[in-house]
């Protein structure tokens, strides 16, 4: 795992007479970046990679009357090292002035972080930042596997486009008969992250990232326009029986051709995940219903019914691991009518507010009976820079402990 604020340049001797080493090669130096907020207030945010000197007050971020410059150093402790405590030497040198040795140390525990995560701290977003090249979207997801989050972005907008171009495949045929037409294109953008080949040079080498949004939603592989059909007489008093069959038999179709595309390329260390996000308020000619923050019967009912196609399309899957992910911030409206969802998402207030009917699905990690949430996730924002940076740290810990 990584040790914080502390530059180590040798090994020490840990108790036993063990011998250990930390190699110098695994330490990273940042400088930390300040911003101004819209009050004209400074705070450090970024943190930029620093690789020779640095002058105080910094002349690239023209910070009024600087006079410190805080710099973090990260440092990768390899798994083998044997545990016990370990020295070394910051050495400072500045111009005119003599240098400096900070002697520090450093405890390593008899403990291992696996490489795997137990414990999922995502950055959900919506859409890359632009880049000159996919390369730029790869080092995204690099950098927070280094340290240990996991960037999954949704590939779709409320309006029906591709915000991840690479994942708009075309789906051929109808009904029983429709399939993704090439996975060309999603494995050669979307397979080193995947099969862990994009974080070779990362520490935990190989790792795949553990969850990552699939192209379905309401809109893909069939129109929801051309499936779906208002019962204006109101003799239906469940949606999901105005659906085609035909729409219901393309989306299990193609959810199978995925599941078997999937498990032939061996992506089983990824948690792939069928998430709705739309709302009907943002583009109402493509989406009836809330799917993302239900709040009425029809809204949980049509989350119900895509939950019983994914199902049904996964149901055999091999190895690969498929869950159907909703967030959602009135987990006491659904009245068990999201028994389909494999991960809930819930806010952080709602949590709160019912907490003994949101424990019922946070038993994370752990079996739930067949039709029951798996997983239970909150989430939230970090908050501003200005915000106390414990925040964060409070939240993630909160959620672990359910």
């Amino acid at each position: 795992g990584y040790a914080n604020w502390m530059l180590l340049l040798a090994g020490g001797k840990s108790p036993g007479g063990q011998q250990g080493v930390i190699p110098s090669d695994g330490v990273a130096v940042f400088q930390q970046w300040n911003l101004k907020d819209e009050d004209g207030h400074w705070y450090p945010d970024p943190l930029v990679p620093l690789s020779g000197p640095i002058a105080v007050p910094c002349l690239e971020n023209r910070v009024p009357g600087q006079q410190v410059q805080a710099l973090y150093v990260d440092i990768w402790v390899p798994h083998r090292t044997p545990p016990g405590e370990y020295g070394g030497t910051l050495s400072l040198t500045a111009n005119g002035v003599p240098p400096v040795d900070v002697p520090v140390s450093l405890t390593v525990w008899d403990f291992t972080l696996p490489d795997a995560l137990g414990f999922v701290c995502e950055m959900n977003g919506y859409g890359y930042p632009k880049a000159e090249s996919w390369e730029g979207a790869l080092n995204l997801h690099r950098l927070a596997h280094r340290n240990r989050l996991n960037v999954n972005i949704v590939p779709y907008s409320h309006s029906g486009n591709w915000t991840v171009g690479p994942m708009g495949m075309e789906a051929t045929g109808r009904g029983k008969d429709m399939r993704v037409a090439s996975f060309d294109g999603f494995d050669r953008h979307f397979g080193p992250l995947l099969s862990g080949s994009a974080f070779v040079d990362n520490p935990r080498a190989g790792v795949p990232v553990p969850a990552f949004y699939l192209p379905l939603y309401e809109n893909w592989p069939c129109k929801l326009a051309d499936a779906f059909t208002f019962d204006q007489t109101a003799q239906h008093v469940d949606i999901r029986e105005d659906f085609t069959q035909a729409y219901k038999d393309g989306f299990v179709a193609v959810c199978r051709s995925i599941a078997q595309h999937l498990d032939r390329k061996g992506y089983h260390g990824t948690s792939f995940q069928f998430f709705l996000n739309n709302k009907y308020q943002y583009a109402p000619e493509m989406t009836f219903w809330l799917l993302d923050e239900p709040m009425f019967r029809d809204d949980f009912l049509a989350i119900q019914f895509f939950g019983e196609l994914a199902r049904t399309g996964f149901k055999d899957c091999g190895q690969v691991t498929v869950d159907y992910r909703i967030d959602c911030s009135r987990v006491q409206e659904a009245r068990g009518m999201m028994n389909t969802v494999d991960t809930m998402v819930f806010s952080q207030s709602n949590v709160r507010e019912y907490g003994t009917i949101a424990r019922n699905f946070m038993r994370s990690y752990l079996p739930k009976a067949p039709g029951g949430a798996r997983n239970g996730w909150e989430y939230g924002g970090a908050g501003s820079v200005a915000s106390q940076p414990i925040a964060p740290r409070g939240w993630a810990l909160d959620a672990w402990l359910g």
